[in-house]
């Protein structure tokens, strides 16, 4: 009963004395989070995934196939779950299926949700993407426009600018998602300070342009929403030209006096 006791208030020591009762060090992991680290994030479980294998495994530094996929997988490392799933089997049909399944997760991440709601849905998982970030043209935006929110956050506005401004020009971007983007411009065209520089200014009419004359539409997440956001659309169009066009006459009076 007094073990039981411990166990409950998270004692990592008891827990250490009953690892034996477990089969594997996974089961460990589990009741080490469960009573001990109850709150942990999804980007913390890979450190202690690692201390429960080193643990569990006592020194030992051998290490199964299958526990170098959990490890990848609570690292949210994709391509490495995907290579070590191909040394596991001894053919290629569970890591065709597992890609093609990834690939059909939506991850398109995301964005949709971020319209719709004006933000993240999984911070946690976007911040952790790493390495998984280069699988795709999609995630590789996901992750570069997760970063250029915090460093708007962080008051970076130049480096924002430049981030967003390549988002649009590298052609990694959505293109029914540009629109989302301009709008993201919008702040830093109205800040006192001269953010984004004419010729900066001066891609962002050439994409606001490409995209009117593309007729691209924004994510919508029902199609009847079409005719009712069709009138918001042009307001927040008039409001980027107005914009655009106040930076640019202000960047190029700035970039003037300099030069003069």
């Amino acid at each position: 009963m007094e073990s039981i006791c411990k166990v409950l208030l998270g004692a990592e020591d008891t827990l250490l004395e009953k690892k034996d009762l477990m089969g594997t060090w996974y089961h460990f992991l589990v009741s080490q989070l469960l009573f001990t680290h109850p709150t942990v994030t999804v980007g913390e479980i890979h450190s202690y995934a690692q201390s429960c294998l080193d643990i569990f495994n006592a020194g030992d530094s051998s290490s199964e196939p299958l526990d170098n996929v959990l490890l990848a997988a609570f690292e949210l490392d994709i391509h490495q779950v995907i290579k070590e799933f191909s040394i596991v089997t001894n053919n290629w049909w569970f890591v065709a299926h597992l890609t093609d399944l990834l690939d059909h997760c939506q991850l398109f991440q995301f964005l949709k949700d971020y319209y719709e709601q004006g933000s993240f849905s999984d911070l946690d998982l976007i911040d952790n993407l790493g390495p998984a970030m280069l699988l795709s043209d999609r995630l590789t935006f996901l992750g570069k426009y997760r970063e250029f929110h915090r460093m708007y956050h962080d008051e970076q506005f130049k480096d924002a600018a430049s981030l967003l401004l390549s988002l649009m020009t590298a052609c990694i971007a959505p293109c029914s998602f540009w629109l989302t983007l301009l709008l993201d411009a919008l702040p830093l065209l109205e800040q006192q300070q001269v953010i984004f520089s004419a010729d900066q200014t001066y891609q962002l009419m050439s994409c606001l342009e490409d995209m009117t004359a593309a007729k691209l539409e924004p994510i919508q997440s029902e199609p009847n929403r079409k005719t009712q956001d069709s009138s918001l659309e042009n307001t927040k169009l008039e409001m980027l030209r107005l914009a655009l066009a106040r930076n640019l006459a202000r960047a190029i009076v700035k970039e003037g006096t300099v030069l003069v």
